[in-house]
This record gives C-alpha cells, sequence and structure tokens, in this order.
C-alpha cells in the first residue's frame, strides 16, 4: 500500500487519482485465505467528492428540507481538509456486516496504520486519514440465488463463489461512468436500492456481471503469461533496484528478513493459464538480493 501511494507521487503532487489492490482474506477463524476484498485508495480530496454526492441528495428532497440539508453540507465541506490526507475504501462483496463479524475491516485497518508508519519513514508527507468499509447489504449476496417460501415468496439470497470478480466488476462501472460523479460508498448504496427496487435493474446488471467477466477470462488467457513475464522479470525487480522510496527504506531499516512470492497457475485451473515461478527477496545488511525461478510454459 505504501509503494503504491510512493509511485504514484511526484514531489508531493500526483497526477493519478485512484489506487485498486486486490486482497486475500480470511472469511473463517482458521486464517486461510478464502475470500477476496478490494482496497480501494482515493487520492482525490474526500470532501469534494461529498459535496458532489450531497448534491444529488439534494435533488429527492422536499423543499422544505433542502434548506437545513445545505447549510449543514456546507459546513462540513468547508471544514479545512489537509492536501496530504487521503482515504482508503475496503470493499467486500458480501457486505459492511460481513467484514466487521469476520474481523476483516481490523486486519487491513491494522495494514493501513502499518502503511502510514512507512510513508512516514521515507519522509513522504501522505497519510491515509480515513478508512470506511463499503458494500451495503452486500452486492454479491444480492446479485446470488434467490430462495423462496412455499408461497414464491423471496426469504433470502446465496451469493454465488465469485467474490473477486465483483469487487472488480464493481470498481469497473464506478470508474467508467460515476467516478467523477459520486464517492464509492454513495454509489454502491444507490446500486444496491435499485437492486431491491428493481428486479429488472436486478437482472439486467447480472447479465452485465456474467458478460464482464466472460471478457476477463478471454483476455487473461490472451495475454496472462507474457503480462507476467514482464512484470515479474522487468518491472518489479527495476523497480526494487531503482525506486528511491524503496532504496531509502532499505537503508533505515536494520532488520533482516526475506519476503518470498510464489505464483502458480497450471491447467488445474486453465490450461491457458500456465506462469509458474518464485521470486525471493533477501534484505540484509541494509542491502537486499533478488533471486528468481520462473518458468514460462
Amino acid at each position: 500500500m505504501a509503494y503504491a501511494i510512493s509511485r504514484c507521487y511526484n514531489d508531493g503532487v500526483s497526477d493519478y487519482k485512484i489506487i485498486v489492490i486486490p486482497i486475500g482474506v480470511s472469511s473463517s477463524s482458521n486464517g486461510q485465505v478464502d475470500h477476496s476484498n478490494i482496497l480501494i485508495i482515493d487520492l482525490r480530496k474526500n470532501s469534494v467528492m461529498e459535496m458532489k454526492d450531497d448534491m444529488i441528495k439534494l435533488q429527492s428532497m422536499s423543499l422544505a428540507k433542502q434548506g437545513k440539508f445545505m447549510k449543514s453540507s456546507t459546513q462540513r465541506f468547508l471544514k479545512k481538509q489537509k492536501n496530504n490526507e487521503i482515504t482508503a475504501y475496503l470493499f467486500e462483496p458480501n457486505g459492511e456486516k460481513f467484514s466487521i463479524d469476520n474481523g476483516i475491516n481490523v486486519v487491513v485497518h491494522n495494514y493501513l496504520k502499518e502503511a502510514n508508519a512507512i510513508l512516514k519513514s521515507i519522509n513522504m508527507d501522505i497519510k491515509i486519514k480515513k478508512f470506511q468499509v463499503v458494500g451495503g447489504d452486500g452486492i454479491q449476496t444480492i446479485l446470488g440465488k434467490k430462495f423462496r417460501d412455499v408461497k414464491q415468496k423471496t426469504i433470502g439470497h446465496a451469493g454465488y463463489p465469485i467474490c473477486a470478480g465483483i469487487g472488480f466488476w464493481i470498481v469497473f462501472k464506478w470508474m467508467k461512468r460515476y467516478f467523477m460523479e459520486t464517492s464509492l460508498p454513495f454509489y454502491i448504496d444507490t446500486l444496491i436500492d435499485a437492486f431491491k427496487k428493481n428486479q429488472y435493474k436486478r437482472h439486467e446488471d447480472k447479465q452485465h456481471l456474467k458478460k464482464f467477466l466472460e471478457n476477463i477470462r478471454k483476455y487473461t488467457e490472451k495475454n496472462y503469461s507474457t503480462k507476467m513475464k514482464n512484470i515479474v522479470e522487468k518491472q518489479l525487480i527495476n523497480y526494487l533496484k531503482n525506486d528511491y522510496y524503496i532504496s531509502n527504506f532499505i537503508k533505515q531499516n536494520t532488520n533482516n528478513f526475506n519476503l518470498g512470492y510464489i505464483y502458480t497457475l497450471t491447467g488445474n485451473v486453465n490450461s491457458k493459464f500456465s506462469y509458474q515461478g518464485m521470486i525471493s527477496i533477501n534484505f540484509s545488511n541494509k542491502k537486499f538480493t533478488i533471486s528468481k525461478n520462473i518458468k514460462l510454459k
């Protein structure tokens, strides 16, 4: 997280607006990674996006309520937000309650604190000030299978096991059409409300999601191996060797530790996802060495 933020800033100014990081999490007490969330770091001023949200809310209010609402909204907007403060959202496909009940929000929040400490240690005047879990009642659940009673009344939903796909789909939809108009939390709440009120909207978006996942699969089958080879063998290693902030962090860190990343996607998943390898980064005496063992079929 700290590395992604540092890459997006140049002399304290960022030309980027959003960082999207997929995160593997555990939905059970055994700690095994079996679920996916999406971390969205919004580099824009949060107060501006909240004001835009309020302008949309205002349109559905009666004239009698608009004056008081606008006064409250303006006061929030005028509260000075420092330019170095950014916002992080954790999208949970199964809903905000699921994240809290399973302690996922606490784990990610602790990671964000560590990221802030690293940014401070490399003298970057940037801080993740606000953290919010988003997902409402759970888009993955609402778009899943319906359960009905004997009178055919819907009594619940169960989501299909496509948590990562749901996360990327939501971010894609938001950034394609609504990114400059509303904040992510407001967009998600509006979308869930539309699903509950309009079954046609729910069905339409299920079909859009299906097509989105199909397109991702086709693109991945075509490009996965060569893209991974380029990222691991060239880009990642060059960043580690030459990046100012990474070098600065290593020089200040007196601990010795290893980072290992093993990736294996073989025919058990899809015969076209055939990139296997391991990269190991060994930190010792304020220096690091990189070793790799890569197999491209």
